[in-house]
């Protein structure tokens, strides 16, 4: 039972590392039920049962963070269960640790990314103690070891704000088969596989529409990009009808079109901040104000998209079946 609990420990660990560094909140949650399930069989071979119920309790949490988007509300109405199993533990201080680390968790979990990350270093760190205490020693490692990773995250989220102020911004560039593949890098890293373009029809949009590109550089070094292509009216009136989202396009436009999608919106993770975001949102208006589009649209798939674009005189005009939003210009 004991060696059975520090394997559950260590694979718990594992899933809730590779948790933090996904996308988004929604993301994150997603891994981390996975975690809890781990846990959960690491403290039952334990016999930890203020753990165990906690992270019970966590598993459903997450679950409906997860699946609503009602987090604050769900949040509240956790209140009255931490304060309920506070009161069974009121004497007993190791007992009363994973109840308010799982208090504090569930906050972190309804804010932005920037929230959750020094928030589990907290959370942890007071799972830490409690997994000493009652001998869940992988535990206590592998939660020690989610506290330094997630430190490290955050050092590079605040040393980020430092390097905002070098960005360089360029409107032409070369486009060559180098070019096009440090951009389809930055896509990996910032969409899901099933977003991702293929190499020809990447190189043939590329090739073809130069100026739809507005790089960002820092260090003489590519980090990311907007692409914003115009399309014909019957594409523009196709993705607007939809419930979920289209890849390729079938119609693109001209120069001359007066409906444009905003399709990219990429910066390196480790660069992504409330400046970054401000900056970004003044070189798409700008941008937008030259093109001066009869209508322009833009699909957000993550936090960082759905930031700038709320920055960037864009309005949500729907949420897709997938989760994701579709964002048209003011």
């Amino acid at each position: 039972m004991f060696y059975l609990a520090q394997l559950f420990g260590i694979l718990a660990w594992l899933t809730l590392l590779l948790s933090y560094y996904r996308k988004n909140t929604d993301k994150i949650l997603f891994v981390q039920i996975i975690s809890v399930i781990f846990y959960l069989l690491n403290y039952l071979f334990l016999g930890a049962w203020t753990g165990l119920i906690v992270v019970i309790f966590e598993l459903v949490r997450d679950f409906l963070y997860y699946k609503t988007d009602k987090d604050n509300l769900l949040f509240i109405l956790t209140i009255p269960f931490y304060i309920f199993l506070a009161y069974f533990a009121r004497n007993d201080f190791i007992e009363l640790i994973p109840i308010l680390a799982s208090l504090l968790e569930g906050y972190t979990l309804t804010k932005h990314k920037k929230i959750v990350v020094p928030g589990a270093i907290i959370v942890y760190s007071m799972w830490v103690l409690y997994d000493i205490a009652v001998k869940a020693y992988t535990g206590a490692l592998t939660d020690g070891l989610i506290v330094i990773s997630n430190i490290y995250i955050l050092y590079n989220m605040i040393t980020g704000y430092k390097r905002v102020h070098e960005f360089k911004v360029i409107t032409k560039y070369l486009i060559n088969d180098n070019v096009i593949k440090v951009l389809s890098e930055l896509d990996k890293e910032m969409y899901e596989k099933e977003l991702l373009w293929d190499n020809e029809y990447q190189k043939e949009v590329y090739k073809k529409y130069k100026k739809s590109l507005t790089y960002i550089k820092y260090k003489n070094k590519i980090i990311g990009y907007i692409n914003i292509l115009p399309i014909k009216e019957e594409e523009y009136l196709e993705i607007i009808s939809k419930h979920d989202i289209k890849n390729n396009y079938e119609h693109l436009g001209t120069k001359d079109s007066r409906y444009y999608i905003i399709d990219s919106i990429v910066l390196k993770e480790k660069y992504q901040n409330e400046l970054s975001i401000k900056l970004v949102s003044k070189i798409l208006k700008k941008r937008i104000s030259y093109i001066k589009p009869l209508n322009a649209i833009s699909i957000a798939v993550n936090e960082f998209e759905n930031e700038v674009l709320k920055n960037s005189s864009f309005k949500e005009l729907k949420k897709f079946d997938d989760g994701n939003y579709l964002y048209i210009l003011k």
